[in-house]
């Protein structure tokens, strides 16, 4: 049963020359994503160990929002369209996933 707060985990690797143009796209992929749905927490992170590799953690509502992101980030359209100009492989190769809360389990 699919319970109210989903994770989503968004997953792709930036070309190391095109980092700068990357990190310049980042307000209005967050602007985009913030529009996607009401009450959505984004957070975008880079690997230490693995630089260039992006994950964004974004928490959604309802599977309608996790849907649109999950459109919105592999279409390549709109400010995707600028993003995966810098993405290793371009949006084909951004991985997006669902994840919700085990039940009784805490996260104490």
């Amino acid at each position: 049963m699919l319970r109210s707060s989903i994770t989503v985990f968004i997953e792709y690797r930036i070309d190391p020359q095109k980092q700068s143009a990357f990190f310049k796209n980042l307000p209005a992929l967050r602007g985009a994503t913030k529009s996607a749905g009401k009450g959505i927490d984004h957070e975008i992170m880079e690997g230490i160990d693995q630089p260039g590799l992006i994950v964004e953690v974004i928490q959604v509502g309802d599977m309608n929002t996790y849907e649109q992101l999950k459109a919105m980030r592999q279409s390549g359209n709109g400010i995707m369209g600028d993003v995966a100009k810098t993405i290793h492989g371009g949006s084909s190769r951004v991985n997006v996933w669902a994840f919700q809360p085990v039940e009784g389990m805490s996260k104490n």
